[in-house]
């Protein structure tokens, strides 16, 4: 469903392949009226996301590409990785942003933002931690996200090999300059009344 109510999109093969398709809600008792959006000659789109004001939709490829439908407009290549899927997809509070994870060149999950306006990703997390699970905080100040920062060192009493026991960790990442951290400690100065024999 859209947030607006007004749509309901998913994937089906009726035609012979996938694509995506929108259906209005006042023509649920008509699902014949749905309409094919896409076209494609292969493939397996999958995980349609809506914007938070119901204008587009994203959603995933098996060739690793994010694509974005305007309702009522063109379809759009947005994100395509060399290296591993793109996955977790997550829309910004005001549909400008997109968050997303996918692997780098040494195999590790990072997460990354793209700039619907400027049209350009970049990495927010480091290649060397395998990080996840982006998700938006209402505001759109915070993005929370999981972590493998810890790793405990075991060795096996069978093989005398190495063992790593990585733990997940949240963090918060603000994601402007004067945005503080959420959990900041903050003084509270006592400031004293003036005394009126001072005055």
């Amino acid at each position: 469903w859209s947030p607006d109510g007004k749509w309901i999109a998913y994937f089906s093969d009726k035609g012979g392949e996938y694509q995506l398709y929108l259906l209005s809600t006042e023509n649920l008792a008509a699902p014949e009226k749905a309409k094919a959006v896409t076209s494609f000659k292969d493939g397996y789109p999958s995980s349609p996301k809506w914007s938070n004001d119901s204008r587009y939709i994203l959603f995933n490829t098996d060739k690793r590409e994010v694509f974005r439908y305007d309702v009522g407009g063109s379809l759009t290549r947005i994100l395509a990785s060399d290296f591993g899927t793109i996955y977790d997809v997550q829309i910004s509070p005001d549909n400008k942003w997109v968050a997303y994870t996918t692997s780098g060149d040494n195999n590790m999950e990072c997460i990354n933002l793209y700039s619907m306006v400027e049209k350009k990703s970049r990495p927010v997390t480091l290649k060397w931690f395998n990080s996840g699970s982006p998700r938006w905080s209402e505001d759109g100040k915070y993005l929370f996200f999981l972590s493998n920062r810890k790793y405990n060192i075991s060795y096996s009493a069978v093989e005398w090999n190495t063992n790593f026991s990585t733990s997940n960790y949240l963090f918060v990442l603000p994601l402007t300059k004067d945005t503080s951290l959420p959990n900041e400690l903050r003084a509270n100065e006592f400031k004293p009344v003036a005394d009126a024999a001072d005055t």
